[in-house]
């Protein structure tokens, strides 16, 4: 019975950890207090199994949290769905997708230059750039590429965002032109 407290106690942490919009530093705090508490206090049972639950709402919330895309300027997914155009500068750290009309590229991005700006922005993130079949791309080859950032779709049977995100990658762009910067 107390493994299914636990088990609600985490579900309902990982739905406040994505409401409640806190850093995982503060629920893991939460969470050693909850802990502490249950030391402290362990001779009482019921309190015990209470702070137990308090420390698994606290877990759970810490790892939504770090399961949401990274927010503000020094972010990739942050430039998503302006209007305005934008050239990355990473590389590729995944093997390429070959597929009949494309190749989809796993770029890590260090740097980001807006249409409107001069100088070069440092972020962090993973984009999904698709590449001419044409040319030969491989793990590690340094790129530069031009587009605009969208993020990916939700469609009514199927979410393309969801498992793109477990592989970190909370940035698409579609229609990249792209140039081997250094590679192989």
């Amino acid at each position: 019975m107390l493994f299914f407290w636990l088990s609600l106690a985490w579900s309902a942490g990982i739905v406040a950890g994505q409401q409640a919009h806190q850093p995982a530093w503060a629920w893991l705090l939460f969470a050693g207090g909850a802990l502490l508490a249950g030391v402290l206090f362990r001779q009482h049972r019921m309190l015990r199994a209470g702070y137990l639950a308090l420390l698994a709402l606290g877990l759970g919330a810490a790892r939504s949290t770090c399961a949401l895309p990274p927010s503000g300027p020094h972010s990739l997914a942050y430039y998503n769905d302006t209007a305005s155009w934008v050239t990355l500068e990473g590389w590729v750290d995944d093997a390429p997708d070959v597929r009949d009309t494309y190749v989809g590229l796993r770029v890590q991005v260090e740097r980001l230059r807006l249409s409107s700006q001069a100088q070069d922005l440092p972020v962090r993130g993973r984009v999904l750039l698709y590449a001419p079949r044409l040319d030969e791309w491989a793990y590690g080859d340094r790129i530069s590429s031009t587009g605009q950032l969208s993020s990916p779709p939700v469609y009514e049977t199927f979410s393309y965002r969801d498992p793109l995100a477990r592989q970190g990658v909370h940035s698409l762009m579609p229609d990249a032109r792209i140039e081997r910067l250094a590679g192989r």
